[in-house]
C-alpha cells in the first residue's frame, strides 16, 4: 500500500492507496483548529437539556452529551466552569460544532489506553492462558485514572516488549494531565499527527509527501498529488449517483442531509434466474456490493435501501445473509419492512466524501472551490517541473475567482517560487468552474475584457 500526503494551499490531504485505488483518506483544512481525535481540557460554558457546551479557546466550541461526560478523569458533578478532559469524536459539520466524549483513547500498535474504566481488557481472540499472563504483567502499571485494552496482535510480544509499550503509552497519557492549581495551560493536550497512516503502518510499502515529518515508513522522493492520485477523476468515480454493477444491477445513491437513500434497479440484470427467485437474486447482487460502496464514500447515519419485494420466507433468508455480511463492516442492520425497505445504521465520526469535497446548493452539486484550486495549483507545479511549461491559462467562474482573490498573495508567492505565470479568464455561465483553456490561446480582446492578471502576465 502507498501513503500519499500533501499540504496544499487550503487543505492537508492524506490518502491510502492500494492497487491504484483509494482505500482510505483524510482531509484537514489548514485553518481547521479542531480535528478528530484531538484531546482537550475544556471548561463547561453552559448546559441545556441533554447537552453541555464546552469552551476550549476564545473562538472554538465543542458540545458533549451529558451521558458521555463520566470517565476516570471526569466526575459526575456538571457545573458551569468545571474542567473536563474530552476527546473529539465527530468533526464540525456546517453550523454544527464538533462533538466530544469524556472517554479518551490513546492508541499504540498493540494497546489502547482508555479512561472508560480502570481495568485490563484482553481481546477475546487471545488464548485464555496467554491473556491471563498478559493481564498479570500489566496490572501493576494501572492507576485509578485509566485502563488498558490489549489487542489481538499483542499475543506475539514478549513480556518485556509489552510492558515497554505500555509504559510509553502511559507516559504520553501523563502529559495530558493539568494540575488543578494551574490556570494558564494549553487547552489542546494531544493531536495525532500521523492521522490515518497509523492504522495502516504495518502494510504501507511506500510513502510520498511534501515533508516526511515523523512518520516511520520508507520514504521516496516527493511527487505531485496530481501525479500520484488524479483527485478529480477519483472524486468523479466515487461520487457517481448511478453505480452499475458487473451483474447489470444498478445502485442509485442519493445522499441527503438527514439520511442516504439507495434504490435498486433491476432493468439491466444479466443473471439467468428462475422467475420466482429473480427478486432475491437482484437484491443479493446489489446488497453484496453495497458495503464497499458505503465504505469508500464514508457514508454514515441512517441508510434506507429500497429492495425488490419478496415473499416473507425469502426475505427472512436474505436478511440473515445480509446481517452476516454487513457485520464485518460495522454496519448495523435494523430490519426490513414488508414492502422491501431495508434500514441500515452506520456509526462513523468523519464526514463523507460528499461532505468533504462537495458543495450542494439548490440541488446543484459542485466540487468545493478550495479543492479545485488546490488540485490545479498542484497540476501546474507538477507540469512546470516535468515539461518546463511556465505559462498557464485557466477559465474560472466568479465564485472560484472570489475565493482566489481572498488568497491572491499566497497564490502569487507559491507560483512565483516556481517561475509560473497564470492568467484567469472569467466565465459567467456557471459556478464551480476552473479548467485550463485547451488551446492555451487567449485573444487580445479577451485579455482586455475578461482576463485577470493574477501573476506577471505575458
Amino acid at each position: 500500500m502507498q501513503a500519499v500526503e500533501h499540504s496544499l494551499l487550503f487543505n492537508h490531504y492524506q490518502f491510502i492507496i492500494n492497487d491504484k485505488k483509494v482505500v482510505d483518506f483524510s482531509v484537514h483544512r489548514h485553518n481547521q483548529t479542531v480535528r478528530l481525535g484531538d484531546i482537550y481540557v475544556a471548561e463547561i460554558e453552559k448546559c441545556d437539556g441533554q447537552f453541555c457546551f464546552l469552551s476550549i479557546a476564545q473562538t472554538e466550541k465543542l458540545f458533549i452529551r451529558k451521558k458521555d461526560i463520566k470517565s476516570t478523569l471526569n466526575g459526575i458533578d456538571i457545573k458551569t466552569g468545571n474542567r473536563l478532559y474530552v476527546q473529539v469524536n465527530a468533526t464540525q459539520r456546517a453550523a454544527k460544532w464538533a462533538r466530544a466524549t469524556g472517554n479518551i483513547n490513546l492508541k499504540s500498535k498493540n494497546l489502547v489506553l482508555t479512561t472508560d474504566y480502570n481495568a485490563i481488557f484482553i481481546s477475546k481472540k487471545i488464548d485464555k492462558a496467554v491473556g491471563a499472563s498478559i493481564k498479570q504483567s500489566l496490572t501493576p502499571l494501572l492507576t485509578d485514572q485509566f485502563g488498558i485494552v490489549v489487542r489481538t496482535a499483542a499475543a506475539a510480544l514478549t513480556k518485556a516488549q509489552l510492558i515497554d509499550e505500555a509504559k510509553r503509552l502511559i507516559k504520553q497519557f501523563e502529559t495530558l494531565i493539568v494540575p488543578r492549581a494551574h490556570k494558564n495551560y494549553q487547552p489542546l493536550r494531544y493531536r495525532n499527527t500521523a492521522g490515518i497512516f497509523q492504522a495502516y503502518s504495518d502494510i504501507i510499502t511506500s510513502y510520498y509527501a511534501d515533508k516526511r515529518g515523523q512518520f516511520n515508513a520508507p520514504f521516496k522522493k516527493s511527487d505531485a498529488l496530481y501525479q500520484q492520485l488524479d483527485l478529480l477523476a477519483w472524486l468523479k468515480t466515487n461520487q457517481q449517483r448511478v453505480v452499475v454493477l458487473p451483474s447489470g444491477v444498478e445502485l442509485i445513491v442519493d445522499e441527503l442531509e438527514a439520511m442516504t437513500v439507495i434504490d435498486i434497479d433491476s432493468a439491466s440484470f444479466t443473471g439467468v434466474i428462475k422467475s420466482e427467485d429473480f427478486n432475491y437474486a437482484v437484491n443479493w447482487a446489489a446488497l453484496s456490493a453495497l458495503p464497499s460502496e458505503l465504505v469508500k464514500r464514508k457514508i454514515s447515519g441512517t441508510v434506507i435501501v429500497d429492495c425488490l419485494t419478496m415473499p416473507k420466507p425469502i426475505q427472512r433468508q436474505l436478511l440473515k445473509q445480509v446481517k452476516a455480511l454487513f457485520k464485518s463492516e460495522h454496519i448495523n442492520v435494523k430490519g426490513m419492512t414488508a414492502s422491501g425497505l431495508l434500514e441500515l445504521s452506520i456509526n462513523r465520526s468523519e464526514p463523507s466524501i460528499k461532505q468533504y469535497f462537495y458543495n450542494v446548493i439548490n440541488q446543484a452539486v459542485n466540487i468545493k472551490s478550495e479543492v479545485l484550486i488546490d488540485y490545479w495549483l498542484d497540476y501546474m507545479i507538477y507540469y512546470a517541473k516535468s515539461s518546463h511549461t511556465k505559462q498557464f491559462y485557466f477559465t474560472v467562474s466568479r465564485d472560484i475567482y472570489y475565493k482566489i482573490e481572498q488568497v491572491q498573495q499566497s497564490i502569487k508567492d507559491l507560483l512565483a517560487a516556481h517561475n509560473i505565470k497564470l492568467s484567469l479568464q472569467l466565465c459567467d455561465m456557471a459556478d464551480g468552474i476552473m479548467q485550463p483553456i485547451k488551446n492555451s490561446k487567449v485573444t487580445n480582446a479577451e485579455k482586455r475584457a475578461k482576463t485577470i492578471d493574477l501573476v506577471p502576465f505575458v
